[in-house]
């Protein structure tokens, strides 16, 4: 499929919860120009500033608070196919730097952009372009710390395979790591322990299931890695202050408990 831009709009946002859990069928990519705050798909926090696009992949639940007041613009497109090296739950590329860039989506978030979708799509490349060297020069400049990189791949990792990886020690064997080195190198980068990685994945697909299906909970809970529903239910309650029942009539969930 070729790279196809959908729509682009913006948003101002107050500090705060700017949207709860979520996810789209497209890829989307936001711009802050301003505000700051964090966003997560599964796994650890990712913070963004001015300057930052971040790019969430489809189906991929995730949330976005805000800590300093901004705006962010949107773009949705289809038929992007990321390199094999930043095929991740969510990255962020420091594109604000670049005014080329910055004007390209600037016009793709204007309503401009619908009225030549051919050109739509190849300003849209070229933003891609950009957005893929930012993110690989960024990557490079942190690959001589192996227990920031270990840890970095754990968590990409737990966002994509979370449901599917049954602890620690096999989230560790995947990566080529002894259980206690991963511990080490997460604390080591100051990021959340793998099993907090785990955890937060798992709870982003059940969220993701229980409101964008009507399947049972039993359904649920075992795509999201869980053994039963009755273990669904309890982790829900602990971790969110809810039941899942509550989460698809509506309820907000609080923030999953960090340790």
């Amino acid at each position: 499929m070729p790279l196809s831009y959908v729509v682009g709009f913006r948003h101002q946002l107050e500090p705060g919860r700017a949207c709860g859990l979520h996810a789209h069928r497209d890829w989307e990519l936001v711009f802050h120009p301003s505000g700051s705050g964090t966003t997560s798909a599964g796994a650890a926090d990712t913070p963004f500033g001015p300057g930052d696009l971040v790019v969430y992949p489809p189906r991929s639940a995730h949330d976005q608070v805000m800590d300093a007041a901004g705006e962010d613009w949107c773009i949705h497109a289809r038929g992007f196919e990321p390199p094999a090296e930043l095929a991740e739950a969510l990255w962020c590329a420091p594109v604000g730097d670049d005014p080329a860039t910055v004007a390209e989506l600037g016009w793709l978030t204007s309503g401009l952009a619908v009225a030549d979708a051919r050109l739509a799509d190849l300003r849209l490349e070229s933003v891609l372009t950009a957005a893929l060297a930012c993110r690989r020069s960024a990557r490079s400049a942190t690959s001589s710390d192996p227990a920031r990189e270990l840890a970095e791949r754990a968590g990409r990792l737990a966002a994509e395979r979370g449901h599917a990886i049954s602890g620690v020690e096999e989230l560790a064997k995947a990566l080529g790591a002894s259980a206690d080195w991963l511990r080490h190198a997460c604390a080591r980068a100051g990021l959340e322990p793998p099993l907090r990685m785990l955890t937060r994945a798992r709870l982003a697909r059940a969220q993701a299931l229980l409101v964008h299906t009507r399947q049972p909970l039993a359904e649920v809970a075992r795509q999201s890695g869980y053994r039963d529903a009755r273990y669904l239910v309890a982790v829900f309650r602990r971790e969110l202050g809810c039941t899942p029942g509550q989460l698809r009539a509506g309820f907000t969930p609080a923030e999953p408990r960090r340790r």
